[in-house]
């Protein structure tokens, strides 16, 4: 048994189905999603392209190794790359200003900012979340996506907290630069 885990006297780990048929698995006792409606989401702005799909129209060419892709991803990698920046790593909780009501100021989206709050102990932390619309940064894309594969930069260093340590997929990497680059002012 796993020591983080606090688990009761009366319960066992079960790889059964909780009910016959729902696929849950769980604690016995308790089973997630015993009486909780399938998910349904009606958002288009979450509809994916098929990162399989490799047609000229929306195929990912990005998977290319050594190949620039900058400015020039398609629409479909773009907009991927979008969803991962802005829904999956929310890059602009750091890397954008805020008004005073809190919201993004959208007109310097990703330009970089100041790091308002601070760790409460004593250890290596950054002060400014730096611009990456445009990545000016990485002179080159294969540079960017390295450290979006690896989380170390050219040099083999991590960024400094509270940036992430990410460790994309080649895919996710190629599709988040091409989004990055199209920012470009």
């Amino acid at each position: 048994m796993y020591e983080g885990f606090q688990y009761t006297s009366n319960s066992s780990v079960t790889n059964t189905p909780a009910r016959s048929g729902d696929g849950s698995f769980g604690l016995d006792g308790w089973r997630p999603g015993r009486n909780t409606p399938p998910a349904t989401n009606t958002d288009s702005e979450l509809a994916l392209p098929d990162p399989t799909d490799n047609s000229p129209a929306t195929g990912s060419s990005a998977g290319s190794a050594g190949v620039s892709i900058g400015a020039t991803g398609s629409a479909a990698q773009i907009q991927r790359g979008k969803y991962l920046v802005e829904r999956v790593g929310v890059c602009g909780e750091c890397h954008s200003p805020k008004n005073d009501k809190g919201e993004y100021d959208r007109s310097h989206w990703l330009e970089g900012e100041l790091i308002d709050y601070k760790p409460t102990r004593p250890m290596p932390f950054a002060a400014i979340a730096p611009p990456i619309a445009g990545l000016p940064t990485f002179a080159k894309d294969e540079a960017a996506v390295k450290f979006l594969e690896t989380g170390t930069n050219a040099m083999c260093k991590t960024a400094l907290p509270p940036m992430p340590q990410f460790r994309l997929n080649h895919d996710d990497a190629m599709v988040v630069v091409a989004y990055l680059r199209s920012l470009k002012r």
